[in-house]
């Protein structure tokens, strides 16, 4: 989704957005694909939360990457919020993915601390990295109290165990 955005910001830079379009393409959408593959394979299955949590700090890592090379020649600075609203959209995403109520703590800390150390690297004016500490701070509360109601109440999802049929032996 924040591609989608980006694409649209690099068109507006003066210098055509050379180099974030180059990490986009070269190196963050090839992890992603990558991802996307092996997430068929039986190891992503049997071990899907830390699979899913190496997903997110991956896209994590990947998403302030760019923010940091879109804020170098563009308007959408990362002092002016567009560190917090992409830190936002990644706590939506972490509360939509399913994890338990741990590592969706522990994925979202690592969102949470790799937003203030890219606002404390841009030199925000105190007022306004409070302002979005609280907002990003609130959308970390959401996606927890989602990851508590989804294995709270749906707790069969978090039990994966295949019947035999499904395993998969190779050799």
């Amino acid at each position: 989704m924040t591609y989608v955005v980006y694409g649209a910001a690099d068109m507006a830079m003066e210098s055509g957005g050379v180099l974030s379009t180059r990490f986009r393409f070269m190196i963050a959408l090839p992890l992603m694909a990558t991802f996307f593959a092996l997430s068929f394979r039986p190891f992503a299955r049997r071990h899907s939360q830390a699979f899913i949590m190496a997903f997110g700090v991956v896209g994590t890592a990947c998403t302030y990457i760019n923010v940091y090379l879109i804020a170098a020649d563009s308007p959408f600075r990362i002092d002016n919020g567009n560190a917090t609203m992409n830190a936002m959209l990644l706590l939506g995403f972490v509360a939509l993915l399913p994890l338990s109520v741990g590592s969706t703590i522990v994925l979202g800390s690592i969102v949470v601390a790799a937003h203030a150390v890219l606002a404390m690297q841009a030199g925000m004016s105190l007022s306004t990295s409070w302002l979005c500490y609280l907002h990003v701070s609130s959308m970390f509360m959401v996606a927890c109290c989602v990851a508590y109601w989804r294995e709270r109440f749906y707790p069969a999802e978090f039990s994966y165990d295949p019947p035999l049929s499904e395993t998969v032996r190779y050799g």
